[in-house]
This record gives structure tokens, sequence and C-alpha cells, in this order.
């Protein structure tokens, strides 16, 4: 995989979390894993097609969803996770997937489109599918997890 997608994917991350909730992120090591891939009990799941295939997952803990939500709510969160909690981390991810696509036709001039996001949640959640990236983005109390997988078409 080009190191510029992931960079990409990275950079729109830091880029709308910053704006939306202004929670500064930093990026852990990224490592290569095979499937299954195991994710945190919040899983939103993005597809992806064009000139790449595959799909980006961002997963969290419930207490790090509920916060993040929370604080683009300004406050006016429930403190749980309720439909509201899970709409807002949707918005979040479709964002954030958007900024990666612009980046990507932008400075790659690599055409893809995204799928709505969908959110999964469970205490054991196993995905198939190929190689994936995973990328561990932290900040004070919390992160939340990329894992990129994609393919030329």
């Amino acid at each position: 995989m080009d190191v510029n997608v992931m960079n990409a994917l990275i950079s729109a991350t830091n880029n709308v979390m910053e704006m939306t909730t202004g929670i500064v992120l930093k990026t852990g090591k990224p490592s290569l894993c095979s499937a299954p891939v195991y994710e945190e009990p919040i899983c939103i799941i993005v597809g992806i097609t064009g000139e790449q295939r595959g799909q980006v997952t961002i997963s969290m803990t419930r207490e790090s969803g509920i916060y993040i939500a929370g604080v683009m709510m300004q406050g006016m969160g429930s403190g749980l996770l309720d439909e509201l909690t899970k709409s807002a981390l949707q918005e979040l991810c479709n964002m954030t997937m958007g900024t990666f696509a612009t980046l990507l036709a932008n400075k790659l001039e690599m055409i893809i489109d995204i799928t709505p996001p969908t959110l999964i949640e469970g205490e054991h959640i196993s995905l198939s599918g190929g190689p994936t990236i995973r990328i561990p983005m932290l900040f004070d109390g919390g992160e939340i997890i990329l894992n990129l997988a994609l393919k030329a078409k």
C-alpha cells in the first residue's frame, strides 16, 4: 500500500477531529495485521470504491466514543451511547472520509467514492478481509483506531 494513502487518512483524521472537537490526536505506531481484525466495542465502517477498493474502519471504546461525541455536541449529549451519540460519531467519520477522498484527489490524483458509514456495536467484533494497516490515534484519556484495508482496482 502506498504510504501517501495512509498519510492522507492520518491527516484527514487529525484535521477533522481538531476542527470539530478541538481534540489533538497523536499518531501511534502503524502495524500490519492479517485477518481477522479485532475491533473495539464501537466500530464504524466506511466502504471505498473507485481507483482503490476496500474499507476503512474507525473503532473506539464506548467511553472514548461518548467523550468525543459529547465534545462535538458541546456538552449537549446525554453522556450515554444513545442514537444521538452514534449519529454524531457516524457524521465525524463521514467528514473524515470525505476529507480523505478530497486529499487523495488533490494530492495523489486518485479518485475514490465512499459509502455511508455503518456503526456496529458489540463486545467481540472481528472483521475478515485482507491485510490491514492498523493506526492508533491517541488523545488525552483515550484513543481511536484506524484500520485501512485497500487494494488497487
